[in-house]
C-alpha cells in the first residue's frame, strides 16, 4: 500500500506542478506574443533590408503527393528577397521503394514544381536533395540535404540560416521577413548573427476537419506550445540561478538554425530531429530565441495516427539519456549544478509520459481495495485545474490567435466549450499510450533485428 500511495502522492505532484507552471507559463506567453504583435508592422515593412541573412526552406517530404504543390506556392507568397532565399524539397528513396504500381510519387511531382518554378522565376529558387537510401529517418534525409548545402555554401555559412517546415505547415506570409528582419537586428548591435531562432505553432489549423478528441488534442497541443516552449525560451536567459535551469527544446517545422551552429553541434540527432536538438544546444548553453510569429499547423488526422506520432514524440524525450552522452564529451558544455539540473529536468520529461497513467491506476487500487474514495475528489480537481484550465485558457484566446495568423477565428458554442473542458482530462490518459507503442517497435524490431524505422503520419487523401 506505501508503495501504491508514493506512486499517488509524486503523480499527483506532477499533475499539479503542471496545473500551475503550463497554465501560468501560457499566460505569459500569451502575453508576450500579443505585445510584440505591436512591433510586427514595423518588422515586416520592406523599407531597410540591409544585412538580412540567406534562408534556405528545408522541406523533408514522403507521400505528400496531395499537398505539396499547394504548400509550395503558399512559401512562395511569403515576403523576402528572391536572392537571399531558396526551398530545398527532400526526396528519399524510400517512397520509391514503396511506392504502389503507376503511382505517382512526390519525386515527379516535386521535379515538376521545380522546373515549372524556377523557369517562372528564371533564377534557381528551387532544388530537389534526393536521400538514395530506403532506410533512415527524418533526420537522415535532412541531415544528408544539410551536407550538401553546407558544403555548397561554407564560406558563408555564418550568413546562412537552414529553417524547417512540413508539408502542411502554414506560416505567416509575413514570418520570413520578421525572421530576417530579427536576426539582422541582432546582427547589427552584435556583428554575428544568433545562433538559433525558434518560429512556434498554433495547433488549430485543421480543427474543424477532426473528430472531436483530435480537437482537444489540438487545444492541449497549442497549450503546450505556449506554457511550454514559448515560456521556457523566453525565460532561459534570466535564470541565471543554476537551479532553475531547464531545457529549451527546438520543434522540427519552424526551427531555423545557423548553418555553422548546425554544423558545430554534429547536424540533426537520429532518429528525432527536433527535441533532442534543444536539448543538445540547452546543455551547451545556446539560446533559442523565439519569434513572435506563428506556424499554423495540424494535428495528426486520428486517435491512431496520434498515438503513433506520440510514440515518435517519446523517442525523442527518451533520447535524452543519448544527448547527454553526446554532449558530456563536449569541452563546451555547461559545468556543475547547471549540468546536473539539465540533466534531471530531462529524466522528469520523460517521465510526464506516464503519470496520468500510473495516476489512475493507483487511484483505482487505493480506492476499490484499500477504501479510499475519498482520494478520488483530490484527483478530479487536480486534473481540471491542469487540462480543464489549460483548455479554458486556450479557448479564451482563439479568436485572438486567428488574429495573429490572419485567420478566421474558429467558432464554438458555450455548451461545446463546456464539453470539451469536461473531456480534457482524456488526453493525459491517451498521450500515455504513445510510449508503449515506441517500446513495442522497439522490442519487435530487436527480435527480427531490424532497423527500427518510426511510422509516418499520413495525412488524408
Amino acid at each position: 500500500m506505501y508503495f501504491l500511495l508514493l506512486i499517488y502522492i509524486l503523480t499527483l505532484f506532477m499533475i499539479l506542478k503542471d496545473a500551475t507552471i503550463l497554465n501560468y507559463g501560457m499566460v505569459k506567453s500569451l502575453r508576450w506574443s500579443r505585445l510584440k504583435q505591436k512591433e510586427k508592422k514595423e518588422f515586416v515593412s520592406e523599407s531597410n533590408l540591409e544585412n538580412l541573412p540567406r534562408l534556405f526552406l528545408f522541406m523533408s517530404v514522403l507521400r505528400e503527393q496531395a499537398v505539396l504543390e499547394e504548400t509550395i506556392n503558399y512559401l512562395l507568397q511569403m515576403k523576402y528577397p528572391l536572392e537571399k532565399i531558396k526551398i530545398f524539397i527532400i526526396t528519399s528513396e524510400r517512397e520509391i521503394s514503396e511506392a504502389k504500381a503507376n503511382e505517382v510519387t512526390t519525386i515527379e511531382i516535386a521535379d515538376n514544381i521545380t522546373k515549372n518554378v524556377n523557369e517562372e522565376f528564371g533564377i534557381e529558387l528551387i532544388e530537389r536533395i534526393h536521400f538514395p537510401r530506403v532506410d533512415g529517418h527524418k533526420a537522415d534525409q535532412v541531415n544528408y540535404a544539410f551536407q550538401r548545402v553546407y558544403e555548397k555554401y561554407r564560406d558563408i555559412a555564418d550568413e546562412c540560416y537552414l529553417t524547417m517546415y512540413d508539408a502542411d505547415s502554414r506560416p505567416d506570409f509575413n514570418s520570413l521577413l520578421y525572421i530576417g528582419k530579427v536576426a539582422a537586428k541582432y546582427y547589427e548591435e552584435k556583428n554575428y548573427y544568433p545562433p538559433v531562432l525558434q518560429q512556434p505553432a498554433i495547433y488549430l489549423a485543421n480543427f474543424n476537419k477532426v473528430n472531436t478528441y483530435m480537437q482537444i488534442e489540438g487545444i492541449a497541443e497549442t497549450r503546450w506550445a505556449f506554457g511550454y516552449e514559448i515560456y521556457n525560451m523566453m525565460t532561459q536567459l534570466k535564470r541565471k540561478n543554476p537551479i532553475l535551469k531547464r531545457l529549451v527544446y527546438c520543434v522540427g517545422h519552424g526551427v531555423i538554425i545557423r548553418l555553422s551552429q548546425l554544423k558545430s553541434i554534429g547536424g540533426f540527432p537520429c532518429p528525432n530531429e527536433d527535441v533532442p536538438l534543444g536539448n543538445r544546444l540547452s546543455m551547451i548553453g545556446v539560446p533559442i530565441t523565439p519569434i513572435p510569429i506563428f506556424d499554423y499547423s495540424e494535428v495528426a488526422w486520428s486517435v491512431s495516427s496520434l498515438i503513433k506520432q506520440s510514440a515518435v514524440w517519446f523517442g525523442g524525450g527518451y533520447q535524452f539519456f543519448k544527448d547527454v552522452a553526446f554532449i558530456i564529451k563536449r569541452k563546451d558544455r555547461l559545468k556543475g549544478i547547471s549540468f546536473l539540473t539539465l540533466v534531471l529536468h530531462g529524466i522528469y520529461v520523460i517521465l510526464t509520459w506516464f503519470h496520468y497513467i500510473f495516476h489512475f491506476l493507483s487511484l483505482i487500487i487505493l480506492s476499490v481495495f484499500y477504501q479510499l474514495p475519498e482520494i478520488a475528489f483530490i484527483s478530479i480537481t487536480s486534473v481540471y485545474l491542469d487540462y480543464g484550465l489549460g483548455t479554458v485558457i486556450v479557448l479564451s484566446h482563439v479568436k485572438e490567435m486567428a488574429e495573429w495568423i490572419n485567420n478566421q477565428p474558429i467558432q464554438l458554442s458555450f455548451f461545446r466549450k463546456v464539453y470539451f473542458i469536461l473531456i480534457s482530462p482524456l488526453r493525459g490518459l491517451v498521450r500515455g499510450l504513445g510510449p508503449l507503442v515506441y517500446f513495442k517497435n522497439k522490442l519487435v524490431s530487436k527480435i527480427f533485428k531490424g532497423q527500427f524505422i518510426y511510422s509516418k503520419t499520413e495525412r488524408p487523401t
